[in-house]
């Protein structure tokens, strides 16, 4: 390791030799400059630990070098060495940055050596310092939950960068709008968001912590964990803060509900199974009774409404055996934007003729997937007729997608003025009406493409989510034994 490098600055060349002798004999480097001007050259060719610094030079003075000096990132310091001991010029040294001040003669050089000492370990304390706070403010911006400290009238302090991957704005934006952090939250959950922050300026000792949902800007929602701490004093002095932490639990609650669904599935696979086989002999005994019937008494009505009702019957068995087949997948990697894409253009003249406007956003769909494209895309052209068929005339219906760490997911959001009081209907394939694959068919293929297909009332939307691991991923459709 290299001993400290001191730069003595002073007009006086019998000064700096009788300095340079003393701090080389005590184990450090030196080097000289003769005024303020050449001090600065010197310093960006050396980069000294310490300078040593006259007042009164000719070309550029110790105060003029301070002003230059205070220009550079991480200077040195600086001890001012001068015969001008007036209190003035002790006072504006130290406004400029010196570290300390000794008047000339240097009566002591043991004195100046433990300055120089001093002055030294002060200023590796201070970097170090800075890079630690700096480190732990990188950890802080980069942790993968949101950090946040608020003022009691719920503005925020401090905030970090996590709140543009999980709400899409910038830390600027949400410093700079009153309230920012509980205007985030769910309508159904902001009072409760509110009570938890303001019990925690209240007075309380311990944490407090709120399961609550947020939404993004983009209508989709984010279910969290807030966790607050007991206010303290701002560091400023000024008043008292609170600070927080929000976990993103969303792929966690989209897991969970994942495997309820799963197990939903196996039962109602087991009940749809049965209920085929019981129905489907005595519907062919039914109808072929009808259809004698009709041949015998062709002008009787009752025969048709029951060969109607039998083809109708029908169609439901071949719908629940359709929706317990498993289905072969052939997966290959795609992105999940060009899916949309594709069936978006094979719905154009459809969706014209219903007169709904289309809005798509698909830019944060950044990650692929392994799914079969044939497969993948009857889901989503299931998930758009069903938001189209609800939208108004000359409406508009927004589809979102968009890449996290874990899934891909794809949003219909279309107009609904209240939720539907069953949403598990919507899956069900007993529900379904005509030629075209419905819900059930497609939460079924989804299920077997490692994902999940959900539906969701916001803010005057219905809300059809589509979440698809990124990572490789066995089919449950391949798997035998797989047909319930």
């Amino acid at each position: 390791m290299k001993s400290p490098l001191v730069l003595i600055v002073d007009d006086d060349p019998t000064l700096r030799e009788s300095v340079s002798l003393w701090l080389s004999q005590s184990g450090y480097r030196t080097a000289q400059a003769e005024d303020g001007r050449k001090a600065l050259g010197a310093l960006k060719k050396h980069r000294p630990d310490l300078i040593l610094l006259d007042l009164r030079m000719p070309v550029l003075d110790g105060f003029g070098f301070l002003t230059e000096l205070s220009r550079f990132s991480d200077p040195p310091p600086v001890v001012v060495i001068s015969g001008r001991g007036e209190v003035r010029d002790v006072v504006e040294s130290f406004r400029r940055g010196a570290t300390d001040f000794i008047v000339k003669p240097v009566e002591s050089y043991e004195l100046l050596e433990h300055a120089a000492r001093a002055a030294i370990t002060a200023a590796e304390t201070r970097r170090r310092m800075l890079r630690a706070e700096a480190r732990y403010f990188e950890l802080v911006q980069n942790l993968p939950l949101l950090v946040f400290a608020l003022r009691p009238d719920l503005t925020l302090e401090f905030i970090n960068k996590s709140c543009r991957a999980m709400f899409g704005q910038s830390r600027a934006t949400a410093l700079a709008v009153p309230g920012w952090l509980v205007e985030q939250a769910h309508a159904d959950d902001r009072q409760a968001v509110r009570d938890v922050i303001e019990r925690a300026f209240s007075g309380i000792s311990r944490p407090l912590s709120l399961d609550c949902r947020f939404l993004r800007p983009d209508g989709t929602v984010t279910h969290g964990i807030l966790k607050v701490m007991p206010a303290t004093p701002a560091p400023d002095g000024d008043g008292m803060l609170v600070e927080g932490l929000l976990i993103d639990i969303t792929d966690r609650v989209e897991l969970e509900r994942l495997m309820v669904q799963q197990e939903k599935l196996k039962t109602l696979g087991a009940i749809s199974a049965e209920v085929a086989h019981e129905i489907r002999n005595p519907l062919f005994s039914i109808a072929g009774f009808a259809k004698r019937l009709r041949d015998r008494h062709p002008e009787a009505r009752e025969p048709g409404i029951i060969l109607a009702e039998a083809a109708r019957l029908e169609a439901l068995v071949d719908r629940i055996r359709t929706y317990l087949h498993p289905a072969e997948h052939h997966p290959v990697c795609l992105g999940l934007g060009g899916v949309i894409g594709q069936v978006l253009e094979s719905l154009a003249s459809e969706l014209a003729g219903s007169e709904v406007v289309c809005r798509t956003d698909v830019s944060r769909a950044t990650a692929a997937v392994e799914e079969d494209p044939v497969l993948l895309g009857k889901v989503v052209t299931a998930m758009i007729r069903h938001g189209a068929a609800r939208t108004p005339r000359e409406g508009a219906m927004e589809l979102t997608a968009w890449s996290d760490d874990t899934f891909s997911r794809l949003s219909v959001a279309y107009p609904e003025s209240e939720p539907i009081r069953e949403p598990e209907r919507l899956f069900l394939p007993f529900e379904e009406s005509g030629a075209v694959p419905g819900l059930a068919l497609a939460r079924r293929l989804a299920q077997d493409m490692g994902g999940s297909l959900a539906y969701a009332h916001d803010a005057g939307r219905g809300v059809m989510t589509l979440a698809l691991p990124l990572f490789p991923h066995v089919h449950t459709g391949n798997q035998p034994g797989n047909a319930s």
